[in-house]
């Protein structure tokens, strides 16, 4: 039996840009007066940002609110230059409530990597966020280009149990995470953070095996009464939308949500058309080869090297568009040599704007309007499968509105795109032709980590 959220599409809204994410968000937060939970990769910094912040710490003084937010430990408490992080911009009050997940490092080494390179090892990467009887499921993290110019995808769904169960699984996930204990010294307009690991749970520096199985175990838990429990206080019959949530978490061995995506493509026919965004384009082998063999016609999105987010980043993190670029190549040279000419490939670029957006779109044929989609956080390549924690919701209806709104999504992104094939690495693009120096080759070997 498989989990699912009976809703009606009343309850059900696509959001389109940056400031739809934003002022959704600015607002369902200001009027929540029973519970804020929110999770995400981290917390950023800018006007926007202060604003959010400044509700935040206003909602946190009401006595029978609860509020919580999980981020990740290494990308929320990396210091800048100035000798802040992102929870330095945060009052006592917020930081009391702030849980941190550390990753698990598979090697003794990754806890002598600085914070910024250690993030390769694994991190918080689910971004739900929950106000009351409301959720928003996104791809996007907290962070001022994330509300004004770094597209990606929001679900606003308004409904109590999928918002119970999410709220649970954040428990979940805060349960095994650090807590913030603040020092009394000061540094800057900021708080010297000091993280105090959660007790009775072994240390994922120190144990990170009994760590992962200790996290495996409270996960299968979690499923499984998940799945009891909401499966008979839904009647989804009554509905015309249908949501199925998966959870991918490679560091303790979860792999729910993989197995639900085989499954969906697996099933595909002839006519079936399949649009796939991914804002890094690395996915694994056993999805290339689904792709390849599928009988389905395919589009593909994929930000484009301008319109990825870590372009002109110093140091290696300033070639890592390149390395993305030089697996969209691998990939095209397979659709070339395999003559699969309904597999079409599209590059995500539009001026002054980063592309971050994921999923993925399903219609009976070309013509028609989707019927299945999915939306969350994965980017459906091997570090989402195998090092973070990945959250998606899978979408079925037959509700014409609802199915014409996610078609609008789905335009709306793929009109950015231009379309690429194996033939441009050829010709004298200097991205493409980046893509293929030797050291960027090997810089591929990394590709689990990307």
């Amino acid at each position: 039996r498989r989990l699912g959220f009976g809703v009606p599409t009343r309850c059900v809204q696509v959001l389109h840009s940056p400031s739809d994410f934003f002022d959704t968000l600015c607002t369902g937060l200001s009027n929540a007066n029973k519970r804020i939970s929110l999770a995400s990769l981290y917390l950023g910094h800018g006007k926007e940002n202060q604003q959010l912040l400044n509700i935040i710490k206003q909602k946190v003084e009401e006595p029978n609110l609860s509020f919580s937010l999980l981020l990740d430990a290494n990308r929320s408490t990396r210091i800048s230059r100035e000798g802040l992080s992102s929870l330095s911009y945060m009052s006592p009050n917020v930081l009391k409530n702030v849980h941190l997940f550390r990753s698990p490092y598979t090697s003794r080494v990754g806890k002598y990597f600085p914070k910024r390179a250690n993030e390769i090892f694994g991190t918080q990467h689910m971004k739900i966020y929950v106000f009351d009887d409301n959720v928003i499921i996104s791809g996007a993290n907290l962070s001022t280009d994330y509300f004004t110019n770094r597209q990606d995808r929001y679900w606003l769904i308004q409904d109590k149990f999928i918002s119970d169960y999410f709220c649970e699984l954040m428990d979940n996930i805060k349960g095994i995470s650090c807590t913030v204990d603040l020092a009394p010294k000061k540094i800057g307009t900021g708080h010297k953070i000091k993280l105090i690991e959660p007790h009775g749970v072994p240390s994922a520096l120190k144990n990170p095996v009994d760590f992962q199985w200790h996290g495996r175990d409270m996960i299968t838990h979690f499923i499984a009464n998940s799945t009891k429990k909401y499966m008979t206080l839904q009647n989804a019959s009554s509905k015309t939308a249908f949501f199925v949530p998966s959870l991918q978490m490679g560091k303790f061995f979860i792999e729910n949500d993989q197995e639900i995506l085989r499954q969906t493509l697996s099933s595909l026919k002839q006519e079936s058309n399949v649009a796939l965004a991914t804002a890094y384009f690395n996915i694994d082998k056993s999805l290339s080869d689904l792709v390849l063999d599928s009988k389905a016609s395919w589009d593909i999105l994929t930000a484009s090297p301008h319109a990825n987010g870590f372009l002109g980043s110093k140091g290696f993190s300033g070639m890592i568009p390149y390395l993305y670029l030089n697996q969209e190549y691998s990939f095209l040279k397979k659709v070339h040599k395999q003559n699969k000419t309904d597999v079409r490939f599209y590059e995500w670029e539009k001026e002054a704007n980063t592309f971050h957006a994921k999923g993925l779109w399903i219609s009976e044929n070309k013509d028609a309007a989707p019927h299945i989609s999915i939306c969350g956080s994965s980017n459906f390549g091997r570090r989402s499968l195998e090092l973070d924690l990945e959250m998606q919701l899978s979408l079925f209806t037959s509700n014409t509105e609802l199915k014409n709104e996610l078609k609008e999504e789905r335009d709306r992104l793929f009109s950015n795109g231009a379309e690429v094939k194996y033939t441009n690495f050829k010709k004298n693009s200097a991205h493409h032709k980046k893509s293929r120096k030797p050291w960027i080759r090997c810089g591929s070997l990394l590709r689990r980590f990307l």
